[in-house]
């Protein structure tokens, strides 16, 4: 055991720190105050109440959902103590916490099938099946125990994604200190613990299972023998990871790009071909009843109901190339300051700090990534910062394609515009950023531990301003 104990530290670490980390965000953020948490929460209490998966009857809204009264309730009452989330400051009253009675009355859990709307019910269902183990476990709790409840349980996907977050960086650069680092900057982005693995929400699953995958996904890369294990092993991670969120669909290409690599690399293409087809059926048996529907009718047109509509009268615009082109880039800005700096909106003058630290920051990761690959050229290590780096394209055409989809079509140019939306490769994304980072201060004769220390140090501040955000006072 002590054995173990010692073997197993690092772990042991992540453990209690997500928890105690998890904990402290779970009870801060009040229940249903982001507009994505009622939606994920009426999924699975569908699936518990009527023993069967949401439906969606007719054309959607993202401000249109079918609530059972116990539900609508818990939102009256929350929302008179709370503005609903929004990129505006969040309007916590100072000097009260959140108005929950200890003894919430019991209303009716059932929801009306006919005319179902619910924007969440378009996605597969294995987050919200976990989610109703909980659920069911707090079954004669009050609707804000089982929040809480639930919200616990999504925990295990954030102590999953720092395990395998630890594992993919130690594989990769073969250094403790490094691994650590990735993982804890990771575990400190603000939107990450808050909307993430904070509240009720199928990111939790999705950025989890995606770095399991991804894991696996560098380990076959140069591996000169695939197993039909290892092709049975992968079918299975990736017909888990699709049922969590219709983006993970770039998986696709980029496990058939890493099949034709080894292939070529390492000789017995056709051999390497049929096993990425086995691998393909067996994700296609678990995930593609759930997965399909949506992607093929998105594809087909019908966007509008299938994906709620994204189309908002007030961002309309007179379409021309010009507009098009402006608004990709101001999207992707938006993507890069949400991704580091979402819920500093209280201390603006501090945000458009930490936005301009960050931004210098990428700076320099960039020009030390360049200056890596140039020092380590034709070198192992430069094979996996430049997978690191190709995995990423995929995900940004999906993204790019969605965005000119619905420039064009729904007059929509803010979509998608979270860095939430990266999070899924958010282990990657953090590699590259610390480890170009960390070449570039090198060259200043810097060592990477005080390149380490500083990126703790920076985050930890960004975690604790946001926890101070929307702590109750």
């Amino acid at each position: 055991m002590k054995e173990w104990l010692i073997t197993n530290k690092i772990y042991i670490l992540f453990l209690a720190f997500a928890l105690i980390k998890g904990v402290i965000w779970i009870l801060i953020i009040p229940p249903f105050l982001f507009p994505d948490e009622p939606a994920h929460f009426a999924y699975t209490q569908y699936i518990v109440e009527e023993k069967n998966l949401p439906k969606n009857d007719g054309k959607l809204s993202p401000h249109l959902l079918s609530k059972s009264e116990e539900l609508e309730e818990a939102i009256n009452l929350i929302k008179n103590d709370y503005k609903i989330w929004s990129m505006d400051p969040i309007n916590l009253k100072i000097g009260e916490s959140p108005n929950i009675p200890e003894n919430f009355p019991s209303y009716s859990r059932k929801v009306n099938a006919e005319n179902y709307k619910n924007a969440a019910a378009v996605y597969p269902p294995l987050y919200y099946a976990f989610e109703a183990i909980p659920y069911v476990i707090g079954y004669n709790l009050d609707i804000f125990h089982r929040v809480y409840l639930m919200r616990f349980f999504s925990l295990i996907f954030l102590l999953i994604t720092l395990i395998f977050a630890h594992k993919i960086a130690f594989f990769i650069s073969n250094d403790k200190v490094f691994s650590f680092t990735v993982a804890a900057v990771i575990s400190l982005i603000p939107a990450l613990n808050i909307i993430s693995f904070g509240t009720i929400n199928n990111d939790a699953a999705l950025i989890a299972l995606g770095q399991i995958m991804f894991y696996y996904l560098i380990r076959l890369l140069h591996s000169r023998n695939i197993t039909a294990k290892e092709i049975i092993k992968g079918g299975a991670l990736l017909g888990a990871v699709l049922l969590t969120k219709t983006q993970a669909v770039f998986f696709v290409p980029l496990t058939m790009g890493v099949f034709i690599y080894n292939g070529v690399k390492y000789g017995k293409l056709p051999h390497k071909l049929t096993g990425l087809i086995i691998l393909f059926l067996t994700a296609g048996i678990a995930a593609l009843p759930f997965f399909a529907p949506p992607i093929l009718a998105y594809f087909s047109g019908s966007s509008e109901e299938i994906f709620y509509s994204l189309r908002n009268e007030n961002f309309k615009m007179e379409q021309n190339a010009l507009i098009l082109l402006a608004n990709d880039i101001v999207r992707r800005m938006a993507v890069f300051n949400t991704f580091w700096a979402e819920f500093l909106h209280t201390f603006a003058s501090f945000r458009l700090y930490g936005e301009i630290a960050a931004g210098l920051l990428s700076v320099f990761a960039l020009l030390g990534l360049t200056f890596a690959f140039v020092k380590f050229k034709g070198k192992e290590l430069n094979h996996w910062l430049l997978f690191c780096l190709l995995s990423i394209l995929p995900l940004e055409f999906l993204y790019t394609l969605l965005y000119f989809k619905n420039a064009l079509i729904n007059n929509y140019y803010q979509f998608p515009g979270q860095g939430r939306y990266y999070y899924i490769l958010i282990t990657p994304i953090i590699i590259l950023f610390v480890f170009g980072l960390q070449n570039f201060f090198s060259l200043l004769k810097i060592p990477p531990r005080f390149i380490y220390a500083g990126l703790l140090f920076l985050f930890l501040l960004f975690h604790n301003l946001a926890f101070i955000n929307l702590a109750p006072y």
